[in-house]
């Protein structure tokens, strides 16, 4: 007979894998020779607004235009004589176009040291701009300060501009993708003030807000949101999310779904059944303290769990180059 599993020990190592995760300069800064491939969406239509605790961002209704990040090094990048402090450029490719954000590094943060698009702008900053510190995990704040100047290179002209920085992680939770549901993420909100002025004379303020997803496993953002304000009037709203191929999990507790490879009845008792059962080439099956209680190669669509007692697991199954994690309930 089979019994019920799911004890007090177990809820306990459930909650464990909805830990909040730290961000590390080692874990979370991309390396010189990495890409990733991305869907930018503009003028998206999201509420982002819930922070704080086991929070849900639903970004399953957008679509957009892919774009490419390289991070090269700064001696192969367009401008790296206008940037002698960055180590790392991060190039995006967008409809044949280029711009680059040239990156300084280090333990403790990731900062922006200028930016390039030929023949439209350059934005160099004699006291560089923050964009991440590191270590940083939920409820962690910083305040920075920078200052730089922005060269119209179209007309010429050029505008100071100076103003602060504040770095918050302020919620962790699930990440609704298009094609996946990612736990366990950790969002970093950074808020940038900019002053302007043209020949010491105040122009204007601009204030961006920059909403950045994370999650333990993927060197480089997961999501982004972006919106802007010029004087006190919106400029412009941006989204971002990873495409799927680039989205790194690691394993128990952080799932990547695709539902073209799920499995049914979930609850499920003797058997369950595999869609595409051709693509996956293994399946294990994990108590929630971790251990595997069933290890097989999927020679069909069905699986026998028979053996198995009442509870909830944690199946995960495997396809070329990919794994996948779900929840199991056996009744």
């Amino acid at each position: 007979m089979k019994k019920t599993l799911l004890t007090f020990s177990c809820i306990i190592a459930l909650t464990g894998l909805h830990a909040q995760i730290t961000l590390n300069s080692s874990t979370h800064i991309p390396s010189i020779g990495s890409s990733y491939d991305y869907y930018a969406v503009s003028s998206p239509s999201l509420n982002i607004s819930q922070g704080g605790a086991n929070a849900n961002w639903d970004f399953s209704g957008l679509a957009g235009s892919l774009i490419t990040i390289d991070y090269i090094d700064p001696a192969n990048a367009l401008d790296p004589s206008s940037f002698p402090l960055a180590d790392i450029v991060g190039a995006t490719t967008q409809g044949g176009a280029t711009t680059e954000n040239y990156y300084s590094t280090s333990n403790s943060d990731l900062t922006i040291v200028g930016n390039y698009q030929p023949n439209v702008l350059r934005v160099t900053y004699t006291n560089p701009r923050e964009l991440m510190k590191f270590p940083i995990t939920y409820g962690n704040t910083f305040s920075e300060t920078f200052s730089g100047t922005n060269e119209n290179l179209a007309v010429t002209s050029s505008m100071d501009a100076d103003g602060t920085v504040d770095i918050e992680a302020d919620g962790y939770g699930n990440l609704i993708l298009p094609y996946t549901t990612v736990q366990n993420v950790l969002r970093i909100r950074v808020v940038t003030n900019t002053d302007l002025s043209f020949m010491s004379t105040p122009i204007g303020t601009a204030t961006d807000t920059i909403y950045m997803w994370y999650n333990a496993s993927t060197k480089s953002r997961i999501a982004s949101y972006t919106i802007s304000y010029l004087n006190g009037i919106l400029n412009f709203t941006a989204a971002t999310y990873i495409d799927q191929s680039d989205l790194v999990t690691g394993g128990i507790g952080l799932p990547e779904f695709d539902y073209s490879y799920s499995f049914y009845p979930n609850p499920a008792s003797d058997f369950i059944t595999f869609n595409n059962a051709n693509d996956i080439t293994s399946v294990s099956i994990y108590s929630l303290d971790g251990k595997a209680v069933l290890s097989a190669e999927l020679t069909g669509q069905k699986l026998d769990i028979s053996d198995l007692e009442k509870g909830m697991y944690l199946l995960q199954y495997a396809t070329q180059g990919k794994t996948y994690t779900e929840k199991l309930i056996i009744e």
